[in-house]
């Protein structure tokens, strides 16, 4: 291999999703790419336990042999690192972490983006037997050890994300990146259609969304979409058919389907019911309607609506029926402001994408930051 490729290393204990269909699947998907768009040449370690380890033994083997790696970013899983094989069993224990350990004494920088802390809230508790977390939880705090022992900086969804947290470790917010997908801009000032609402993603436990669709469904005019897998929908539409009319439109629609209908939104909604775990989350769908030009209705006291708040570019609301349809209406004969927040969006897409993720990782951990050649 060319010695003046820039180099680096992707690692995430588990397999990479060919056809990804959900946040936590789409996200490593994109980091790679991302990193490749800035010109590096991506050394993965994904799969299970077997096949990390032969990817490993020949990085080893590459590093020994002089070959240089700038950094490695690492995506961990929503379960213990011990634990991601298929049948859960820990056949190679120590393997990620030594090699992380390897890393250090051959100076090599290590970022990690930790996923997620489901297993700190009761949800997590739910439908799983009792015995399980007698297992997990010490191997989920035993990951935490590692990482404060070996990652040079551990990056986070959010920063309230770390409240739930005491580590010493330096971190970061780290946040999805979008696509950008801006079509020619839809004026919506003063025009006399309905206001258009598109909603994607989840239905159910943390993604419940019954307020919104009240709300909508209270008002004499207001148009919404609502895409989520058909699955979801045939098992949780018990939840949402008594509030539904036929100014709500129900669709199931890949992300490669859905550039019709950002095109014709005026706004994007993230109105879930108010949970302690969805107050830490950055759901990659606020992204995606970023990348695609559109404001964005969040619920108050989340870290969505922070970041919303800070960049001007949406609307915070109490998820109640009233606080929501209150605003809506306000929404629909004040086109001049969903105008306004448009463009604050508009300018924020650069500094959000994924490259743009990828890029504040390279500055992190690389010693050569962004900088070409």
């Amino acid at each position: 291999m060319n010695e003046n490729i820039k180099k680096c290393i992707f690692h995430m204990p588990m397999g990479l999703s060919v056809n990804p269909q959900s946040g936590s699947e789409l996200r490593p998907v994109k980091m790679i790419q991302a990193f490749r768009n800035l010109g590096y040449y991506v050394e993965i370690i994904s799969g299970d336990s077997s096949a990390r380890r032969s990817k490993i033994a020949r990085i080893k083997k590459n590093i020994l042999q002089g070959n240089k790696y700038e950094f490695i970013y690492s995506e961990s899983s929503t379960m213990p690192t011990l634990l991601t094989d298929n049948d859960h069993l820990p056949r190679h224990p120590f393997l990620d972490f030594s090699f992380f350990k390897f890393c250090r004494q051959h100076d090599i920088k290590i970022g990690l983006f930790y996923r997620d802390a489901h297993w700190k809230f009761p949800l997590y508790y739910q439908d799983i037997k009792k015995w399980i977390p007698w297992v997990t939880i010490p191997l989920y705090k035993y990951d935490l050890h590692m990482y404060e022992k070996l990652v040079d900086i551990l990056y986070v969804p959010s920063n309230q994300f770390m409240d739930y947290f005491n580590l010493n470790i330096p971190w970061k917010q780290l946040p999805p990146g979008c696509v950008s997908a801006i079509s020619d801009e839809r004026v919506v000032a003063n025009e006399v259609y309905p206001l258009q609402l598109f909603y994607v993603g989840g239905i159910q436990l943390h993604y419940e969304i019954v307020s919104l669709i009240k709300a909508v469904n209270s008002t004499s005019h207001i148009e919404m979409t609502l895409c989520c897998h058909k699955d979801a929908w045939d098992k949780y539409q018990y939840l949402y058919k008594g509030d539904l009319c036929d100014r709500i439109k129900i669709i199931h629609k890949n992300a490669a389907e859905l550039t019709k209908y950002y095109q014709v939104a005026d706004v994007g909604c993230l109105c879930f019911k108010k949970s302690e775990y969805m107050d830490l989350a950055m759901p990659i769908k606020m992204f995606e309607y970023i990348g695609n030009g559109l404001p964005i209705i969040a619920t108050k006291g989340t870290a969505a609506a922070e970041f919303i708040e800070s960049n001007d570019i949406g609307w915070t609301v109490e998820y109640s029926v009233e606080a929501i349809r209150k605003l809506l209406n306000y929404l629909e004969y004040n086109r001049a402001e969903v105008l306004e927040k448009k463009k604050n969006v508009l300018k924020i897409v650069s500094n959000n994408t994924w490259e743009a993720r990828a890029s504040t990782v390279v500055n992190d951990l690389s010693p050569f930051g962004t900088k070409k050649g």
